[in-house]
């Protein structure tokens, strides 16, 4: 858990903008984690993670913060596939 932790530690962004519910799931499993893993690290249930990824509803407050955070790093690291294609 120490690798999450330390991403956490990262001052917030001003703006917590969350990815789409599908790319959150993708994030999270492109970097290895589980629902459990991303709740312990947030203080949350696994319950909420399966909802925000599922688009039921979305964190708020300094939850959201941290976890835009998160996907944010990941996603820096793990790049959503280009969709269109080379021509």
């Amino acid at each position: 858990m120490s690798k999450i932790h330390a991403l956490l530690e990262v001052q917030p962004p001003q703006a917590a903008r969350l990815p789409e519910p599908s790319e959150r799931e993708r994030l999270r499993k492109a970097q290895g984690l589980t629902q459990a893993q991303v709740a312990e690290a947030l203080g949350v249930t696994r319950g909420a993670v399966s909802a925000w990824e599922a688009g039921r509803y979305d964190p708020r407050g300094t939850v959201r913060i941290q976890y835009a955070e998160l996907l944010r790093l990941i996603a820096e690291r793990h790049p959503a596939p280009d969709k269109g294609g080379t021509p």
